[in-house]
């Protein structure tokens, strides 16, 4: 049985699939657009504050899929929301305007 919670067991796409995302992103754009780099930021920020909040439904997840140990996983969160939170300094500073 696949656990429903995994974005990659059992998962099917096909042309159509990837038509609709593409027209999804087309189409959000102008509004992504339109906010702010400290709204952009703080997207990202609160991303992280999210995975942070579900961290051991996460890592339990991830080490049952992966099979890889929890501490591997819990490392890989971590740097993950690092991550995250090091390119909102970014967005927000606007340094990869150039």
């Amino acid at each position: 049985m696949t656990d429903p919670r995994s974005i990659i067991a059992g998962t099917r796409s096909d042309q159509a699939d990837v038509g609709a995302a593409t027209t999804a992103a087309t189409e959000a754009f102008p509004t992504y657009r339109a906010t702010s780099l400290d709204q952009r930021a703080g997207f990202l920020e609160a991303v992280a504050a999210e995975i942070e909040a579900d961290r051991d439904e996460i890592v339990e997840a991830a080490v049952a899929e992966s099979h890889l140990p929890q501490a591997r996983i819990a490392g890989e969160l971590g740097r993950t929301t690092g991550q995250l939170r090091m390119f909102a300094g970014v967005v927000r500073r606007g340094d990869h305007l150039g």
